[in-house]
């Protein structure tokens, strides 16, 4: 029988390959139902060349410190099938009687695999605009790691508004949310027996993850219940090429940059001056090495957001490092694109499947510049290992007779104050 896209339970048994994990939690330790409501818009539009308005759905996704706000929706809320930019767009929140213009110089933006057609893969956009700095953090969370799990059979939630309200709730719409399991799960798509509404696409789908609600997918496709039967609903999964997209398209992605250790931001370093050591993955080594200097390096990443809890819950944002891989990069190892930082053995390596030593948090030490940290929370809240380059072994004779690379990377117990002379770093963007 072919494969119809779905995985298959077996593939993702973490335990074959994968480094020891935290335990994730279940159920939701930080929610609010009001909370959940406030992050869930009504869109109010016109298309097709008329004045009819038309509702949907859209749903804040938080990013704790952004300048700017993301409403995440189905496309065809924002263009017609002709490619068109919806009229007279707006957005409602719960319990308000006035709704907001979205108008230019904000311009929303749609997958770029998105041709009007029916397909829930690429069925998403995003709204993007500036919030004020008084404006707190608010949205649904997410994590990357849930877009490789087989979340078939797991609880889903969809929270949406519907279009027939009327009197007073017309003007104060209400949000509606409903529960099921999930159907089946895609590399880019979920199917869940959920039944939804005529307004709701764009609403988000959801689960319990880290005591939280984390998006999993953009509803775009569905059928109500019946008398006979639960209704149905798909969505676009919320994966790596999904927030990619997102996080490049709203600027809170690093783009092909190497990364480099610096100077401390200490104004009295205790130590000296770090030499300029990146970090560099060679083509037919399992583990990373150090590279002094940018002669001979090819080694840059693409760093993103991987998770974020939603406001009401402690946690940090983790990020992503994804491997830009050179030109003659060796076809066996084209899958391996999310770095791994093996604390347990002390190296750094490639992986196809990010797991849970591929999510650093980068903490910067002082905001003044782009200076960050790169730091693993272990089992223990207060044991945090944080990345060390050491380029000590790199000789000026190795340097002379054309060799640059050393071996000594290692993860040492993070202590706030404490120095060490590789183990602050930031981003170059690598010339030629």
């Amino acid at each position: 029988m072919a494969d119809d896209g779905a995985l298959h339970p077996l593939m993702w048994d973490r335990s074959w390959s994968q480094l020891p994990a935290k335990q994730e939690t279940g159920g939701l330790k930080g929610s609010k139902a009001q909370s959940r409501e406030n992050w869930v818009v009504k869109l109010r539009f016109s298309q097709a060349g008329t004045d009819e308005e038309k509702v949907g759905t859209g749903f804040y996704l938080n990013l704790p410190g952004a300048s700017y706000h993301i409403i995440l929706t189905a496309a065809h809320n924002l263009v017609d099938k002709k490619g068109n930019f919806s009229k007279n767009l707006s957005i409602q929140r719960y319990g308000d009687r006035e709704t907001r213009p979205i108008q230019p110089p904000i311009q929303p933006l749609v997958c770029p695999h998105y041709t009007g057609k029916t397909d829930p893969k690429s069925d998403y956009g995003l709204i993007k605009f500036p919030r004020c700095s008084d404006d707190s953090d608010h949205g649904f969370g997410f994590a990357l790691s849930l877009g490789y799990e087989n979340l078939r059979g797991e609880e889903l939630h969809v929270s949406g508004y519907a279009p027939h309200e009327t009197g007073r709730t017309a003007n104060q719409p209400s949000v509606y949310t409903n529960t099921g399991k999930c159907s089946r799960a895609s590399m880019n798509q979920l199917d869940y027996k959920i039944p939804t509404e005529k307004g709701w696409s764009g609403s988000p789908v959801y689960m319990a993850y880290n005591g939280h609600e984390t998006v999993v997918a953009i509803h775009n496709n569905g059928e109500p219940g019946t008398r006979t039967g639960t209704g149905t609903g798909k969505g676009a999964r919320v994966n790596a090429s999904m927030l990619e997209w997102i996080f490049d398209s709203t600027g809170a992605l690093h783009r092909n940059k190497a990364l480099r250790a610096v100077a401390s931001l200490a104004k009295k370093p205790a130590v000296e001056l770090a030499d300029p050591v990146y970090l560099h993955f060679l083509p037919y080594e399992k583990y990373a090495c150090t590279h002094w200097g940018t002669e001979g390096l090819n080694t840059t990443f693409n760093v993103f957001p991987a998770y974020a809890p939603t406001p009401l819950v402690s946690a940090s944002t983790l990020y992503v490092f994804q491997h830009v891989q050179p030109h003659d990069w060796p076809g066996e190892r084209k899958k391996e694109k999310w770095v791994l930082w093996d604390v347990i053995s002390g190296g750094v390596k490639l992986t196809d499947t990010p797991q849970s030593f591929c999510f650093p948090r980068l903490k910067e030490p002082r905001k003044a510049r782009r200076i960050f940290m790169v730091v693993f929370e272990m089992d223990d809240t207060d044991d945090l290992q944080c990345l060390v380059m050491n380029g000590d072994d790199i000789s000026e004779l190795d340097r002379r007779m054309g060799d640059f690379d050393g071996s000594r990377i290692e993860f040492r117990k993070y202590k706030k104050g404490k120095d060490y002379k590789y183990y602050t770093f930031d981003w170059e963007e690598l010339q030629g």
